[in-house]
């Protein structure tokens, strides 16, 4: 089986302003990611070892990427740095399901492996 993973990159978080309803909220401000995204490429993940690894940092503003996966599926991920050998991902990785901001940077890259708990 494969699981589906779409990766966006975007600059970073903005504030965002909220009203407060009736005294209940605490805080004044919710943090957002900012829009348009820089870069962005759907995947398609499977369990082997290192199968998926992608280059999205080419654009220099490029500080977070947003990972969208496939409702009820788990993926595991590695992320290199600029000038580092690609790592992939294996089953002792991190995972990541639903939706998570993972910092990120020009010349990043990232390798992704289905979680063996998901398939």
């Amino acid at each position: 089986m494969s699981v589906k993973v779409r990766c966006f990159v975007i600059e970073g978080m903005i504030a965002g302003a909220i009203s407060s309803y009736g005294g209940r909220n605490s805080e004044n401000a919710v943090w957002l990611p900012k829009m348009p995204y820089l870069a962005q490429e759907s995947l398609s993940v499977d369990s082997t070892a290192g199968a998926t690894g992608t280059d999205l940092s080419t654009n220099q503003h490029a500080n977070i990427v947003m990972i969208e996966v496939e409702a009820g599926k788990r993926v595991r991920y590695e992320v290199s740095t600029k000038n580092v050998t690609l790592r992939d991902a294996t089953q002792d990785s991190p995972v990541i399901y639903g939706e998570s901001l993972v910092a990120f940077g020009q010349g990043y890259r990232i390798s992704f492996i289905e979680d063996e708990d998901s398939a």
